[in-house]
């Protein structure tokens, strides 16, 4: 825990989510940087706060997950084309194949999950017009990923993705609704299976 404690002092953490930005082509490194975020925020409330307090580090992050969700997509919509580049060999280091390609939307989902958890910031930035829009389209990608998934191969993803849900549609009251009612029953419908499973 030293060396974790010490990571989280030294107020740097910003500087890891604009180089998962800076990297985010490049499997080995953004799922590295992704893993320890997401464990320090996980037990740390300090270095939740200090990146809720990162400008847009929301958007940032819906917009990385919005990203590998397309890849996603596409990956399972043309798997011809997964990993392939633009006319050049694909380092093996940096190409996103399918099992990695889920490793790192895993963990960014679990980063987020993590940052909702920040009910002062979250509260705000879910309900800003341009932040909201994001966090519909995530919505709607990310449940679009998990009903072409199974718990049996994909536990650990859709785990992730029911658990930043949930803190998500923490926010989304009657009095300030975040999500249209066709979005909430999308969600509803594509999650009841596994919530009834547990």
């Amino acid at each position: 825990m030293h060396c974790a404690e010490q990571i989280v002092k030294s107020g740097h953490l910003g500087d890891f989510l604009k180089a998962m930005v800076t990297h985010k082509e490049s499997s080995a490194i953004l799922i590295r940087i992704a893993y320890i975020l997401g464990n320090l925020t996980t037990n740390f409330e300090e270095a939740r706060s200090f990146l809720c307090d990162e400008p847009e580090t929301f958007k940032i992050i819906f917009e990385l997950a919005s990203f590998y969700l397309e890849k996603d997509r596409v990956n399972h919509e043309e798997p011809h084309k997964a990993g392939s580049a633009a006319g050049g060999k694909v380092n093996k280091y940096e190409e996103f194949n399918t099992g990695n390609l889920e490793d790192a939307l895993t963990k960014v989902i679990k980063l987020l999950a993590n940052l909702s958890t920040e009910e002062t910031v979250a509260l705000v930035e879910f309900h800003k017009a341009d932040t909201k829009q994001l966090l519909i389209t995530f919505l709607k990608q990310l449940f679009s990923a998990v009903d072409r998934r199974t718990v049996e191969n994909n536990e650990e993803f859709i785990l992730n993705a029911i658990s930043c849900t949930t803190n998500i549609l923490y926010y989304d009251t009657a009095q300030k609704p975040i999500l249209e009612s066709d979005l909430r029953a999308i969600i509803f419908h594509s999650s009841k299976q596994f919530l009834l499973a547990t």
